[in-house]
């Protein structure tokens, strides 16, 4: 529970920071879908999250 100027006492109805193991299966879940671009160093995994990079925006299209 947290107060809010204004708006009185609030309390969250989830989690609002995630769930335990929750990078660890984001991991999981994006080397099933998307193994093929890892493997091909098109996308980089991060704890929770992925990027990719190219030097054009049209290469980068081609590469996804």
């Amino acid at each position: 529970m947290f107060y809010v100027e204004g708006q009185g006492y609030l309390k969250y109805l989830r989690m609002p920071f995630g769930v335990t193991g929750g990078p660890s299966e984001f991991g999981d879940l994006m080397a099933q879908r998307v193994h093929d671009l890892i493997a091909n160093k098109v996308i980089e995994l991060f704890i929770d999250d992925g990027g990719s990079a190219s030097d054009t925006f049209e290469e980068g299209l081609v590469n996804l």
